[in-house]
């Protein structure tokens, strides 16, 4: 069940803390139980014992509640007042108190557990009749009958300490905790938890502990000990997270959020609260609901946030109402009279404190009863109301005297250390009996085990006697004849050997012969082989200086800008990749292509491309570089797909071009499919060219643009092909990319164009690793 603590703090609160007090602990139970009950009902729905340890099988596991389990649990019950079975109609009715209870619905819950009680004292079982008990002392607390749920949890308790039943001792001590709590005698509350938490320990019940390290942080909390609070809680929350307890972990987070909201940090305790939601709204658990919802209003109360909070509060105060939870509406109903005040609204405030109170002194709960008057004090005090303001403020005053009490917070601390020396005192005790037993242990080991190495040894020498006798006795009687043996086996062997001999020998000699004739035949075509190949590279590296001839020298840029680098890597002997330039007085032309693969090919195409920006500047006299990339674009067309149907041709290339003009400082450029760098004060900007590449059945009618920019002194240009970026890493297999590129671009700006120049190779030359280069690298850097 749920237990409600309510803080008061300078300005306003009333939030509500959720703690546990479980009625009993349901194990989990896998589907195959719940398929084996299914199938013992079908083949015995009229085997009065077969019902009775099915139910008691749902009461025992994790299935309450779940769809299976209240279809089973509703057939067992038919079935019972069919046969007119008491005890199944019994248990039927705890199965169904135990579900309502599970989710808030504690009305319900009563009624049910009200009818079984009444079925087991007929039926005479006393065991069920104490545990219903407890249910009833949990759904009485809840809807504030207090009185009742003290008086049925003592005479659980009674009846358990004279049947040592100290699992079931230790969970009424838990509930009986809660309920004085409740009444503000934190004295009694404190001594309850105390008893349970020392059974638990002493049974290793894990959950029992970290349900009862929640409920006495509550009463620390109480006494605004927040740090020995949040201790206890933590404490409970760390047990629930690792057992997978998923209503434990809500509650926890909603107690630890109060604690936060009271230490000034309201956003990590508006997150726990969220989370605390989430978890009530998986579960179907309603009533909890009610109590995230209140908190949460009351953290944006905390928040000054009047509005947001009433959002919250008033969806708590309707689920309250619908479960018959007065502890919840009355918690809800003094948060919207804060919300109230706060809007300026103070009769309808004083209107919802005199609601909270009469609900209040009906369940006889002296900390609702404090915070109300409370309230009324600050209200009637702002509204004028002198007389009524101080007769509020004295008996708000008298009653926070006696609930923060001297007593109480010695008790509190008195029993707290009590515990934690016991508890000491009980580990010291068990350290040295264990360590006096492993002791005597450890030493008669050790005389068993000299014992039995003495055996051993005595056997072992007994063995060794024997067996030397008789191995003596049998070498003597076999000497002879094993003499005899060997030297006719000897020469059986000889002569074997020898016609082996000479078997191996001309096998040996055949093999040989079939050596060296293929020896001979692979040379021969070695030799063809090597000399093929030898022509080949021969031809290739002829054409390489070809294509290193029709490369120009870019020495003569320096008469337009300050300085240059070039990085120029082809994958194979000669490129696809390649750089042109071409003065004409006071302007510029030059131009970075990647053709369409590398090696051969792509130093064919390089050839075509290079003619073509020759042939558009000098025979054609363009002087526009959208007019040069369109006159490449028609020339390639023209060239290579003019027999498409036939080839099947599919190359082509990425290019850009452009001219600068020294005396007015723009820079034209116009490109297919290609970008390029202006690093300028520090600041990397990519330029980007149209998209569309040269070739590859590109429609001849593509329209480039030109661009025109300003470049100052100082400025870099950076030009490059895609080479560089798809280059592999041996170990990630991934490219080095665009991103990588330009970072490394941009941070390399600070160097001498040498000492950049370098940086870059020995970052690709690390990148690559082992791995082949995978296309040609050409990177062109100018300095304006």
């Amino acid at each position: 069940m749920y237990l409600f603590r309510y803080i008061s703090s300078r300005i306003f609160t009333s939030l509500l803390i959720v703690t546990a007090f479980t009625v009993s602990n349901f194990q989990f139970v896998n589907a195959q139980i719940t398929d084996s009950i299914e199938i013992n009902l079908l083949k015995h729905h009229s085997d009065t014992a077969i019902l009775k340890k099915s139910l008691i099988q749902l009461l025992e596991s994790k299935f309450v509640g779940t769809k299976k389990g209240d279809s089973l649990a509703s057939i067992i019950m038919n079935q019972s007042e069919r046969l007119k079975y008491a005890y199944g109609i019994a248990l039927s009715n705890r199965y169904l108190g135990v579900n309502f209870h599970n989710k808030g619905d504690f009305k319900s819950s009563l009624s049910h557990f009200l009818k079984s009680l009444s079925q087991f004292n007929e039926i005479e079982d006393s065991a069920l009749i104490l545990i219903t008990y407890q249910s009833l002392a949990s759904s009485y607390f809840n809807i504030g009958k207090q009185d009742s749920a003290i008086h049925y949890c003592s005479k659980a308790i009674k009846s358990y300490q004279v049947r040592n039943e100290f699992k079931k001792l230790s969970s009424c001590y838990n509930t009986l905790g809660g309920i004085y709590w409740s009444k503000g005698d934190l004295a009694s509350a404190a001594d309850a938890f105390y008893k349970s938490l020392d059974i638990k320990v002493k049974l290793n019940d894990s959950l029992g502990i970290a349900n009862t390290y929640n409920n006495i942080g509550i009463l620390f909390d109480t006494q605004q000990k927040l740090p020995e609070a949040l201790e206890m809680y933590n404490k409970s929350l760390e047990i629930y997270k690792k057992k997978s307890v998923k209503r434990g972990i809500g509650r926890a987070y909603n107690n630890i959020a109060i604690v936060l909201k009271n230490m000034n940090r309201c956003d990590e305790a508006i997150d726990m609260l969220l989370n605390s939601l989430e978890i009530d709204k998986q579960l179907g658990n309603i009533d909890d609901q009610g109590k995230t919802l209140n908190n949460i209003g009351q953290l944006y109360l905390k928040k000054n946030d009047a509005l947001s909070a009433l959002k919250y509060l008033n969806r708590a105060k309707e689920i309250f109402q619908n479960n018959k939870n007065i502890n919840g509406e009355t918690a809800s109903i003094i948060n919207i009279g804060r919300a109230n005040s706060m809007l300026g609204n103070f009769q309808n405030a004083l209107t919802y404190y005199d609601q909270g109170l009469l609900l209040a002194k009906g369940i006889q709960s002296l900390e609702l009863i404090n915070e109300l008057y409370k309230e009324l004090y600050k209200t009637h005090k702002k509204l004028g109301n002198t007389s009524l303001a101080l007769t509020y403020h004295e008996l708000n005053s008298t009653l926070s005297d006696s609930i923060k009490s001297l007593e109480n917070l010695n008790k509190l601390d008195e029993l707290k250390i009590k515990y934690e020396t016991e508890l000491k005192g009980s580990e010291i005790t068990l350290l040295n009996k264990d360590r006096h037993i492993r002791e005597l242990v450890i030493e008669r080991q050790k005389s068993i085990n000299r014992f039995l190495l003495l055996v051993m040894g005595l056997l072992l020498l007994l063995v060794c006697l024997v067996v030397i006798g008789w191995l003596t006795i049998r070498r003597d009687n076999q000497d002879l004849l094993l003499k005899n043996n060997e030297i006719n086996q000897q020469k059986e062997e000889i002569e074997a050997q020898r016609d082996l001999m000479e078997s191996f020998n001309n096998t040996l000699n055949q093999q040989n012969e079939e050596i060296l004739a293929q020896r001979d035949q692979i040379e021969a075509k070695n030799t063809i082989i090597s000399a093929t190949n030898r022509r080949l590279t021969e031809n290739i590296e002829y054409a390489s200086r070809i294509q290193n001839a029709l490369l120009p020298d870019v020495e003569s840029i320096k008469n337009y800008f300050s300085d240059y680098y070039i990085i120029y890597k082809p994958k194979d002997i000669v490129s696809g990749d390649f750089y042109w330039m071409w003065p004409q007085k006071e302007k510029i032309f030059f131009s970075i292509a990647d053709c369409t693969g590398h090696g051969v090919s792509g130093a064919f195409m390089s050839i075509l491309a290079h003619n073509y920006l020759k042939d558009s500047v000098i025979s054609k006299g363009y002087s526009r570089p959208n007019e040069i990339i369109s006159f490449i674009s028609n020339e390639v067309e023209d060239s290579l797909y003019s027999n498409i149907p036939k080839f099947n041709v599919k190359d082509g290339l990425d290019i850009i071009v452009c001219c600068y003009d020294k005396k007015d400082g723009y820079l034209e450029f116009s490109g297919a499919h290609s970008s390029f760098y202006l690093i300028r004060d520090n600041v990397l900007t990519c330029y980007k060219t149209d998209r569309y590449s040269i070739g590859g059945h590109m429609s001849s009618n593509v329209l480039f643009s030109n661009q025109r920019i300003k470049i100052q002194k100082g400025d870099k240009l950076v030009f490059f092909t895609d080479g560089y970026m798809d280059q592999l890493n041996m170990v990630t297999k991934k490219k080095i990319g665009g991103t990588n590129f330009k970072n490394l671009i941009h941070k390399t700006q600070s160097l001498t164009l040498l000492e950049q120049n370098q940086e870059i190779l020995n970052f690709f030359n690390k990148w690559r690793g082992d791995y082949e280069q995978i296309d040609d690298v050409l990177i062109w850097t100018i300095v304006v």
